[in-house]
């Protein structure tokens, strides 16, 4: 073998490989830096686009070819790594390029899901892993009792409301406006949990009050306007 060859016992079956070449001029190292791309490469995943938001119960996951990769295994989880990265979906080995998965979580504000694509090279399992956030049909919660555009029968009154749809958490304002500082001037009170609230207090002169239902939906508050006669 001459001097200025080497033959190395091994290198990265994938990727990106740097070789740098030192000369020694004149007492002193000179690097020169090169690139070159393994022969084989995992494969990757395309659809949905990773790190998107999931928009329904089902989704397809598509994934492009990896040089040199003979199968591919794909787990679906709410966690990254341990036996929770797969508790959504568990696969096996497959040659193909895609799988649908269906029963994804939904949750109220968003929930982190990970996507773990194996590809197989050169005997080793080869992990990239991916992440989305789930998302749930939302609808914000009614007003129900006492029934909308009626007259309260007293100054206490008890407000129920449907629970809606993925709604995190509830606030209600009364006031003698639908919207600004007056909005909230009889009352103002946030709920945890319960679909229902006792407010004392309420004016019994006729005047029109303004009840604004607020749900807490992925993050935002989403208000809905109703409106009641004092009694």
């Amino acid at each position: 073998m001459k001097q200025s060859e080497r033959t190395l016992p091994s290198i990265p079956r994938y990727g990106t490989v740097f070789a740098t070449l030192y000369s020694y001029i004149a007492g002193v190292w000179k690097p020169m830096v090169y690139t070159y791309k393994a022969s084989t490469a995992p494969g990757a995943i395309t659809t949905p686009t990773p790190g998107s938001k999931l928009m329904s119960s089902s989704a397809a996951f598509m994934w492009s070819p990896g040089p040199g990769v003979t199968e591919y295994w794909f787990n679906l989880g709410t966690e990254h790594g341990g036996y929770d990265s797969k508790n959504i979906y568990s696969g096996s080995p497959t040659t193909a390029t895609s799988v649908t998965v269906g029963n994804l979580p939904f949750k109220p504000l968003g929930e982190t899901i990970y996507a773990t694509l194996y590809s197989y090279i050169a005997g080793a399992w080869q992990p990239t892993v991916y992440t989305y956030t789930s998302y749930g049909p939302q609808t914000a919660a009614t007003l129900t009792t006492p029934t909308p555009g009626s007259t309260l029968t007293g100054s206490s009154q008890t407000f129920s409301w449907t629970p809606g749809t993925n709604v995190g958490y509830y606030w209600l304002n009364l006031g003698a406006a639908a919207s600004g500082a007056d909005a909230k001037n009889i009352d103002s009170v946030g709920v945890n949990g319960a679909t229902s609230v006792t407010l004392t207090g309420l004016p019994t002169n006729g005047e029109t009050i303004y009840a604004t239902l607020y749900s807490y939906i992925a993050g935002a508050w989403v208000p809905t306007v109703y409106t009641y006669t004092a009694q």
